[in-house]
């Protein structure tokens, strides 16, 4: 089956970006292209230089794609390895959903404890201050993580929270998997933007400034929702996928499907 692309009009966006880059889409088709297959990908993370990270949650395993194309096993010292994120100067997190913990791999890729005392991280993104955002399904909360990885609560009381991330204006959109997408306010309310998910997934981005993509762990699809509460489809006929990341230029976005395995890698936003 083709899958069915939303490309967003214009150039894509960084989260800080402008309004008029999240315009209203236009429909094309295509397949996007295979990078890899792998044990249940969980977390994607693309780095500066045009690499992809991707967690293998059933292998306990962090590999690498490049730019290139050639993969390389980062560490298998991560056990049930979920959400993964490059940071601002380069270091790359990754949580341990079954040791409750978050590790930062050392340049040889040996995982170092960063954050401990949590239950079940599943997401993890970079905050607008530069820190560490973090999804734990277990606690039902979004923490932010400092320099030293001591843990402040954000929000609270979500259902089963599983991936973030934070605008501008300090707002956070939070997919849980029981099934709904939530905006939470600087001063803690929450505002549900859709229930029309059945498992919003652990890899959730931003796109433009008023706008998310979520993958539908429940079905088959990556759907567009504005913060504003419009939803569309972006990416159709995939297999339970469950994590997703934005190149840092903004141009690919790379899906991983549980169902298949498969990282598929798509273009996204550039003129065709």
């Amino acid at each position: 089956m083709a899958l069915k692309h939303i490309i967003a009009a214009g150039s894509l966006a960084a989260i800080f970006s402008s309004p008029t880059c999240a315009a209203e889409p236009a429909k094309l088709r295509g397949d996007g292209a295979v990078l890899g297959t792998f044990s249940s990908p969980t977390g994607l993370a693309y780095d500066f230089d045009g690499g992809l990270y991707v967690t293998q949650w059933s292998a306990n395993r962090v590999n690498h794609i490049d730019a290139s194309g050639v993969t390389r096993l980062v560490t298998d010292k991560v056990r049930s390895p979920s959400g993964i994120v490059v940071g601002p100067d380069g270091a790359v997190y990754v949580a341990s959903y079954s040791q409750g913990v978050v590790h930062r791999l050392r340049s040889d890729g040996v995982p170092q404890v960063f954050v401990s005392g949590l239950r079940t991280p599943a997401g993890l993104s970079i905050g607008r201050d530069g820190s560490l955002l973090i999804a734990d399904r277990g606690l039902n909360q979004i923490l932010r993580a400092n320099a030293s990885g001591a843990t402040q609560v954000l929000a609270q009381g979500l259902p089963t929270p599983v991936g973030v991330v934070e605008f501008a204006d300090g707002s956070l959109v939070v997919s849980n998997f029981a099934g709904s997408v939530v905006e939470v306010r600087p001063g803690g309310a929450q505002r549900e933007l859709t229930k029309r998910l059945g498992a919003p997934a652990v890899g959730i981005v931003a796109d433009g400034a008023d706008a998310v993509l979520v993958p539908d762990y429940s079905g088959t699809s990556v759907w567009r929702i504005t913060r504003s509460g419009g939803i569309t489809v972006l990416i159709e006929g995939l297999q339970s996928p469950v994590a997703m990341a934005r190149s840092k230029g903004g141009s690919e976005l790379a899906v991983g499907n549980w169902g298949d395995g498969s990282v598929r890698r798509y273009r996204y936003g550039a003129a065709r």
